[in-house]
């Protein structure tokens, strides 16, 4: 994200901008199944700086410029099994990738880990995004992600601009996903299901949260026992049932 905001810096530094033009999102959705799903969204829109930019026809954008996406990395991205959809209208640009995860344990270590996500057009990228501490009932799931928009030479002063640009980090969770209250979200919905970060321009953003999710396997060996033992209570309690009902006949 860093260069993402290196390069777009390069252009607001030519610029007096009145009008917001520049959202990037990432969002992970933790299903209660523990299914897991990224998406990540990058839109531009340099319609009222098109003549500053010295840009007379729309056709003639590379939008690579302000974004640092090129065909090669977005060849990179789907051969590792990532969506990709791009669209460009005009002077409007817009990416999105994304990746689903069948099982939140097979992109978890039990080693601590910090995620840049940045990094993630990356063929080296390693697809671990979440430190699993298991236990038998449960596992204790912890995310610490980091988001670098801090100023380097070309983009001092970006901060005055941040009014203009919109960074976020958003969790979705279901029902039955527990986070910690000590997460530092800057917004967190009323039934606890969505987390938001506000990320700052001009700084080394950090997100961290933690939460905990059954382990489907221990539930469903717990309800096949209580199941057991309920059948067996009933068979023993009919067998008994029989038993004096024979022994009273037999008198």
């Amino acid at each position: 994200m860093k260069r993402l905001v290196k390069l777009w810096g390069m252009i607001l530094v030519m610029l007096f901008c009145t009008t917001g033009c520049y959202d990037y999102q990432v969002k992970m959705s933790i299903n209660d199944d523990k299914s897991v799903a990224l998406e990540m969204g990058l839109s531009l829109d340099i319609t009222d700086y098109a003549d500053e930019l010295g840009i007379t026809d729309s056709s003639d954008i590379d939008f690579t410029e302000y974004t640092g996406i090129d065909k090669t990395s977005i060849n990179s991205l789907e051969k590792r099994g990532f969506k990709v959809k791009e669209e460009a209208n005009g002077y409007k640009y817009s990416i999105s990738i994304s990746k689903e995860y069948e099982n939140i344990d097979d992109i978890s270590s039990e080693t601590a880990v910090k995620v840049d996500l940045d990094k993630i057009i990356d063929s080296r990228f390693k697809e671990i995004y979440y430190q699993v501490d298991k236990s038998s009932l449960k596992n204790k799931y912890i995310g610490d992600f980091i988001f670098d928009l801090t100023m380097t030479d070309d983009t001092e002063g970006l901060e005055d601009y941040e009014d203009l640009m919109n960074f976020q980090y958003v969790l979705k969770v279901g029902q039955n996903v527990k986070v910690s209250d000590d997460n530092n979200a800057s917004n967190v919905n009323d039934d606890k299901t969505e987390y938001i970060w506000d990320l700052k321009v001009g700084e080394k953003n950090e997100v961290n949260y933690s939460f905990s999710l059954a382990n489907p396997t221990t539930t469903y060996l717990i309800f096949g026992c209580v199941a057991v033992l309920i059948i067996l209570a009933l068979v023993g309690f009919i067998a008994i049932k029989k038993a004096n009902n024979d022994k009273k006949e037999s008198k």
